[in-house]
């Protein structure tokens, strides 16, 4: 998937996922689907810019990621 100029990159929305989790579980993840945390608890999907955490039993798009990490958002940066 090519983003959009408002939607973030792999990379993007990969530095948000490790700024919350830490390195993802290589052992787990599959394609654009990342998995974090020693039982892959908590799950990215690139392809839909979306991420779940089974633990917390929530999750969301790429919006509600950035600001978890506490990071202005792609198009925000983009724009400065």
């Amino acid at each position: 998937m090519t983003p959009t100029r408002d939607e973030p990159t792999r990379d993007e929305m990969l530095a948000a996922a490790r700024a919350i989790w830490g390195s993802e579980n290589k052992a787990l993840s599959r394609g654009n689907k990342i998995r974090f945390g020693n039982n892959g608890s908590k799950s990215l999907d690139l392809s839909k810019l979306a991420w779940f955490d089974h633990e917390a039993g929530s999750g969301g798009g790429y919006v509600a990621l950035f600001r978890a990490a506490n990071m202005p958002l792609p198009m925000q940066r983009r724009r400065r």
